[in-house]
C-alpha cells in the first residue's frame, strides 16, 4: 500500500495553462466570389508582442504547421481543412492551444485561409482572406473578440453577419488579398546565399 501511494506521490502533474478555442467560421469565399472548396487550408494565429499581424509578402514560405512564427511574432496556435458542411463551405473545428513563452491570454487572434494552397508552404501568387474582430455583436447583443481568453477556459471564435444580425459582410469572408511572386532579383539573392554557405562549409570541412 505504501509503494502505491509513494508512486501517486510522483506522478508528473498535467499543466492546466491551456485554452480551447473552437472555430466556426462558415462561409468562406475565394477571391472570385464563390466559396471555398473542401480541404482549403486554415490557420488560427497568435500575435504575441505587438498586436500587429503580418500581410502579403510576410507570408511567403510559411509552413502550415502549429508553432510556425512570421513576421516576428505572429505564432500559428492551430492548422485546419475546411469541411463541406450542408451548404457551407467553411471551417468548423477545435484546438487546444498552450500558453508559454510569449503566447498567453490578452493576445489577439486572427484567422487565414487559403483557397488556393494544397500543400503546407505559402508560395507566391497564392490568394488568402483574413479575418478577426475585436467584437462581433449577435443578434442577441452578445460579443465574441478574436482574443486569447483566461487560462483553463474556452472560445468560440465566430462572425455574425448583416443576415443575421451582426455588421459583418460578405467582402470581408473573401480571399481577396495576395501573396506576392518574388523578384527574379530575390531568387538570385537566395542563391547567392546558398552558394556561399555551401563554400563557407566546404571550408571548415578543409
Amino acid at each position: 500500500m505504501k509503494k502505491i501511494i509513494t508512486s501517486l506521490l510522483f506522478l508528473p502533474i498535467v499543466s492546466q495553462a491551456n485554452v480551447n478555442l473552437e472555430v466556426q467560421l462558415l462561409d468562406l469565399f475565394q477571391s472570385n466570389g464563390t466559396l471555398i472548396t473542401a480541404g482549403s487550408k486554415g490557420i488560427l494565429v497568435a500575435s504575441t508582442t505587438d498586436s500587429v499581424f503580418g500581410q502579403s509578402d510576410a507570408l511567403l514560405g510559411l509552413n502550415l504547421t502549429v508553432g510556425s512564427i512570421f513576421a516576428g511574432d505572429d505564432v500559428v496556435v492551430g492548422v485546419m481543412s475546411a469541411s463541406a458542411l450542408d451548404t457551407n463551405r467553411g471551417f468548423a473545428d477545435s484546438v487546444v492551444v498552450p500558453y508559454s513563452g510569449n503566447l498567453g491570454e490578452g493576445d489577439k487572434l486572427a484567422f487565414y485561409w487559403f483557397p488556393d494552397i494544397s500543400g503546407s508552404t505559402v508560395v507566391g501568387g497564392s490568394s488568402y482572406g483574413f479575418y478577426r474582430s475585436d467584437s462581433i455583436d449577435s443578434g442577441a447583443g452578445g460579443t465574441v473578440a478574436f482574443i486569447a481568453p483566461a487560462t483553463g477556459s474556452a472560445l468560440t471564435l465566430a462572425y455574425y453577419d448583416t443576415a443575421n444580425g451582426g455588421m459583418a459582410t460578405k467582402p470581408e469572408f473573401t480571399a481577396s488579398l495576395t501573396v506576392p511572386v518574388p523578384e527574379p532579383s530575390t531568387y538570385a539573392l537566395m542563391g547567392l546565399g546558398l552558394v556561399v554557405v555551401g563554400l563557407m562549409a566546404r571550408r571548415k570541412k578543409v
